[in-house]
């Protein structure tokens, strides 16, 4: 388990061990990095994202890898994306699942799949990628896209939101996306969007096993959706950020109230007072 904070933190057999970054690859006076933590196939913790730069100049890319001597750059895994010299950031999805998505704004994606690589034309701007199932979608601003063997394909029409801050795709006629501020919730059934309270305060993050096993997170907490309505989770305060997991008894969850591992039915529910 590696886990993203101020500083990385591992657990490898044994207690948490924090893994900080050196000061070589640490953003400078004015940067900042916005980067997301993976386990590439090989079971090692990959750091990837964006340095954000001070006085206008332009975007770098962060990839990382932690080794036994610690954290190293691992540019070679990326191929061409790899030039520490091209401007623009990078974003995307690694992990044990087919495919893996590397991207580089301004540039190209790679899909990286155990048959062989492909490219595609990145789209635009940057967006927030998540492995749903086999699939792989991006959140920008104004859309949503899933990837294809020709590129990003946006769905069609507009969308209800303006400051998205989480989704997810059970499938093309079963997607949710969050919107914090509003305080909603917005569900896709394969032709139009629906508008919905959501039952925890600052809702932010979504991860699903199945249509009947989807999680939520967000400032008020953590809430469970069956199928049929939402409930809040007993057990689990805010404020959360982040909700991964394998399977439905593989759930991790997190944030600035801490780290939480379980299963949907360790924890007791209460019924929520949304819609």
């Amino acid at each position: 388990m590696a886990a993203l904070a101020d500083e990385p933190w591992v657990k490898d057999r044994g207690d948490w061990k924090r893994v900080p970054i050196p000061a070589a690859y640490r953003p400078g006076a004015g940067e900042r990095d916005e980067a997301r933590i993976f386990f590439g196939r090989d079971d090692r913790p990959r750091l990837m994202g964006t340095r954000r730069r001070a006085g206008g100049e332009p975007d770098r890319i962060v990839y990382l890898r932690l080794k036994p001597e610690g954290w190293q750059p691992a540019l070679y895994e990326i191929g061409r994306l790899g030039s520490p010299t091209l401007p623009g950031g990078m974003f995307g999805v690694l992990g044990h699942a087919d495919p893996e998505v590397v991207c580089k704004v301004g540039d190209v994606c790679i899909i990286k799949r155990r048959t062989g690589w492909t490219t595609v034309d990145s789209g635009p701007g940057e967006a927030a990628v998540k492995l749903c199932g086999s699939e792989a979608w991006g959140l920008y601003p104004d859309a949503l896209a899933r990837m294809t063997n020709a590129g990003w394909q946006r769905l069609p029409g507009s969308v209800p939101w303006r400051q998205p801050t989480g989704f997810w795709a059970v499938d093309e006629s079963d997607i949710w996306v969050s919107e914090a501020s509003a305080g909603k919730l917005f569900h896709y059934d394969g032709q139009t969007w629906t508008e919905h309270v959501a039952v925890i305060a600052g809702p932010r993050e979504l991860w699903a096993s199945a249509a009947d096993d989807l999680w939520l997170v967000g400032e008020g907490g953590s809430a469970h959706f069956d199928g049929h309505k939402w409930a809040r989770v007993k057990g689990l305060p805010g404020p959360l950020t982040q909700i991964e997991g394998s399977s439905a008894s593989d759930v991790w969850v997190g944030g600035g109230a801490g780290l939480w591992h379980g299963t949907p039915l360790q924890h007791a529910t209460e019924p929520g007072t949304g819609e």
